[in-house]
């Protein structure tokens, strides 16, 4: 078998890389195989052989391999710049010359020096098909082609058309989230609103294992609340002036930002002491600015539908970790802020993803480690005794920070919204449905005190329905028949009616 395409420029030129979405080689017989990541790895006949020159594998790329904007971004520094240039000219009526030279100019901001294409149809960038593209496109007269990529040439993410983010384009919650509200009492309804805001912010925090104070819990839920009602522009909220007043609303007043992080920061844990464990390398602080711009103006100019828009966004945000503390909480924040914003999630509403979040707490990070694992692989860094991060090779893991491949994104968060609504919300409203049903049958037994009733109710609760023998003798005042009709009403409304608790 023999590389071919990417497979083949990356053995040749010894590039850095991530992992491909599609890999080729060359075989006896075309077959496809798929991996446990969803990678695509295909073999072709021997008729489809570029050759041995550098050019012909790059268009054999962009025709069967796609659009990996980091690879090209890596491999064009490697052309000679004249030959590519004459290479261009030789090929007039190509649709991949034009892209060639476009993706060349558009990524390392160099002009090739060929005439102007005068002639010719207008020719699309991404195939639509294919991929998510920007709704704004740009006619680029020049290369005869519709600018239709995500962002600009400081941040521009790719995000693959797969099963997944078909998905993700096709969702839409608004009948089922009314249907839910028409199946219980607007009160109740109400009530389990109000809990999801607080249950999404116990979760955000316990995502980072951390336990908010009483006053942190409400600065964060005031947050929330806020989500689709930031009066600000996606250009102006991604800019500094925009997101610090939302940093620091979340975090303790000694580590809140006036700009921008100016340091190297990373993510990782420590294993014991003076041992620190590596997860992910953020950009460096230099690159936050030019990121950040990109990530307005894609956010500006992107159109996509809105499990994607949120996907993209709030992922970028987060890989780009613009400040030292927050960053986590704020991700979160961005996709509910992005799924309001739309309409996608109706006013009124408010979906516990965080909840989902934590409790496949692995799925989690493996999506966030489909951009972290490759990046740490390709990184080279010091750390020093006072855990400080000193990243060497910066240059080289600039072109991944800049267009990554956010596929994984939108592919784990159309699932958490769709088990948010299914699971932790719906649970939610049958547990205070049966919550009110068992005081009331309670409080028909015996008339008590409702923070009495609400302790007895949690002791129950605890015990499989049943009071310990060694908490009976909190509730002295009860006779021994009363507590055996609480504990059956108990057992009946919550327990055999599998309630979650």
């Amino acid at each position: 078998m023999e590389p071919c395409g990417y497979a083949w420029l990356i053995r040749h030129f010894s590039l850095p890389h991530f992992p491909l979405s599609h890999s080729s080689q060359i075989g006896r017989i075309k077959s496809q195989a798929v991996d446990a990541q969803g990678r695509v790895h295909e073999t072709f006949p021997q008729g489809y052989w570029p050759g041995e020159a550098v050019l012909d594998h790059v268009v054999f790329a962009l025709k069967y391999d796609g659009v990996e904007l980091a690879l090209l971004a890596t491999l064009f520094p490697h052309l000679d710049l004249q030959a590519l240039a004459q290479w261009i000219d030789q090929q007039p009526t190509s649709k991949y010359a034009w892209r060639i030279g476009f993706l060349y100019e558009y990524l390392l901001r160099k002009t090739v020096p060929v005439a102007d294409r005068r002639q010719g149809n207008y020719v699309n960038v991404l195939d639509p098909e294919r991929y998510v593209v920007a709704s704004n496109t740009h006619r680029i007269s020049r290369w005869r082609l519709n600018n239709n990529l995500l962002g600009s040439h400081w941040f521009c993410p790719i995000i693959r058309r797969t099963p997944g983010v078909l998905v993700a384009e096709r969702l839409v919650i608004r009948e089922a989230l009314e249907k839910l509200r028409e199946s219980y009492p607007p009160e109740l309804f109400q009530r389990a609103v109000n809990y999801a805001y607080y249950k999404e912010t116990r979760s955000s925090y316990n995502i980072e294992q951390e336990k908010p104070s009483p006053q942190h819990t409400e600065l964060f839920v005031a947050l929330l609340r806020k989500a689709g009602r930031v009066v600000l522009s996606w250009e102006m909220l991604f800019a500094e002036a925009g997101l610090i007043p939302l940093q620091n609303a979340i975090v303790d007043e000694r580590y809140r930002e006036k700009g921008f992080r100016t340091i190297q920061n990373y993510v990782g844990e420590a294993r014991r002491i003076g041992e620190m464990r590596v997860h992910y390398i953020c950009p460096p602080p230099d690159l936050v600015d030019k990121l950040m711009h990109g990530l307005a103006f894609c956010a500006q100019s992107t159109g996509a539908a809105p499990v994607v828009q949120a996907s993209l966004l709030a992922f970028a945000f987060v890989l780009i970790h613009p400040f030292e503390d927050g960053n986590g909480r704020l991700h979160r924040f961005l996709i509910h802020d992005a799924l309001a914003r739309s309409g996608f999630v109706p006013e009124g509403f408010f979906l516990p993803l965080s909840a989902v979040m934590l409790r496949k707490r692995d799925e989690y990070d493996r999506a966030l480690e489909c951009f972290s694992r490759p990046l740490l692989a390709l990184a080279d860094y010091t750390l020093s005794p006072e855990a400080e991060l000193t990243l060497l090779n910066a240059s080289v893991l600039e072109p991944f920070y800049c267009f990554p491949d956010l596929t994984f994104a939108v592919e784990y968060l159309a699932p958490v919204i769709q088990e948010s609504i299914e699971r932790e919300l719906t649970d939610e409203l049958r547990y205070l449905e049966s919550y009110d049903a068992v005081r009331e049958a309670l409080v028909r037994i015996v008339d008590m005190p409702d923070l009495r009733l609400d302790l007895l109710l949690r002791l129950l609760g605890q015990n499989g329905g049943r009071l310990s023998k060694k908490k009976r003798n909190v509730f002295t005042e009860l006779s021994d028949d009363e507590l055996a009709r609480m504990e059956a009403a108990f057992r009946e409304i919550v327990l055999d009616s599998n309630v979650p608790g």
